[in-house]
């Protein structure tokens, strides 16, 4: 299905997203100096009470096991999104790819837990950069078959030879369609009648209409066309819901943290749960219930969650 979120259906959604489609492209600094800040402060506002109670109920249910990772196979992005700071032209990272005998110990892992949470195969990349992407998904597939396994991607590499391989082990395809007149892009247009001739894919492919030159979070101070920073007063749940393991297996504090300038493990050294229940993450998450003031670098970071993946179902829950 087509998703153009500058169309929202309710009323509220409808005034907000609204100034998407007429201060954005008319006065973008107008829309970046005064129209995001006054946003989030009222959705911080709006939702603090509510992130710092699940915040508190996840440390009172205390241990706990994450409910979304996402594995990062190739560090790299096709894309110049000027908003991403893993775009290909800021992108930071030495480039890297993870070996196969991580991924299988990493699924292997999820497996003999008996996760049944959110498993992305990708983080701050293009994931269709990694040509074992099929291959990769299968095994996932076999080796953690409870779990919600999906991909976003921006599909300018996506074949419906590699979409058909794909959705036979995805649960969920995000295909984010960065086009300023949002128009389908030729090869996402190839994509949506392939999707059209099997209604089981159809319902597990969306396709997001986005702008390029729009204004997202900061991504903890890292995003390219994101001069302020904002702080804000809400705790955030990540820390106690969601893991991220870079190509090399080490762990960032979260998906904002695109550069990984925060290591909180290393999956090529140790168990994903001796990581997870391991001193770095217990500070932060000491931390971050005190505010995210208390811990860098999330005193920059405006994004805020309330536990949910944006656009993704959450299939919560152990065996």
């Amino acid at each position: 299905m087509i998703v153009d979120p500058y169309l929202q259906k309710t009323l509220k959604e409808r005034a907000i997203f609204s100034l998407d489609r007429t201060v954005l492209p008319m006065l973008p600094e107008l829309y970046e100096g005064v129209v995001i800040p006054v946003r989030r402060w009222i959705y911080d506002l709006a939702v603090r009470g509510r992130v710092n109670r699940l915040v508190s109920e996840r440390l009172a249910e205390w241990p706990s096991v994450f409910t979304n990772i996402e594995i990062e196979t190739v560090n790299r992005c096709n894309n110049d999104c000027p908003f991403c700071p893993a775009n290909r032209g800021a992108d930071r990272r030495a480039h890297a790819v993870m070996g196969r005998r991580l991924f299988t110990s990493i699924v292997r892992q999820l497996g003999e837990i008996g996760f049944r949470g959110n498993l992305a195969l990708y983080s701050n990349n293009e994931p269709l950069l990694d040509p074992r992407i099929a291959e990769l998904a299968r095994e996932a597939r076999g080796a953690v078959p409870g779990s919600f396994i999906y991909i976003f991607t921006n599909g300018t590499l996506l074949t419906p030879g590699l979409y058909t391989e794909l959705m036979g082990s995805l649960d969920l395809i995000v295909i984010n369609n960065y086009s300023d007149d949002l128009k389908l892009l030729p090869q996402v247009r190839e994509i949506e009648r392939a999707s059209r001739s099997d209604p089981g894919r159809y319902g597990r492919t969306k396709i997001v209409l986005r702008r390029k030159s729009e204004f997202r979070t900061n991504r903890a101070g890292q995003s390219p066309n994101r001069r302020r920073r904002l702080g804000l007063t809400s705790a955030c749940i990540y820390p106690f819901s969601q893991m991220v393991v870079r190509p090399d297996g080490k762990l960032s504090l979260c998906c904002n943290d695109a550069w990984g300038a925060t290591t909180m493990g290393d999956l090529s050294e140790t168990a994903i749960l001796d990581c997870w229940f391991g001193e770095r993450y217990k500070e932060a998450r000491r931390k971050i219930i005190r505010g995210r003031k208390c811990l860098s670098p999330c005193r920059e970071c405006d994004n805020l969650t309330t536990g949910h993946i944006e656009e993704v179902p959450l299939k919560l829950g152990f065996n």
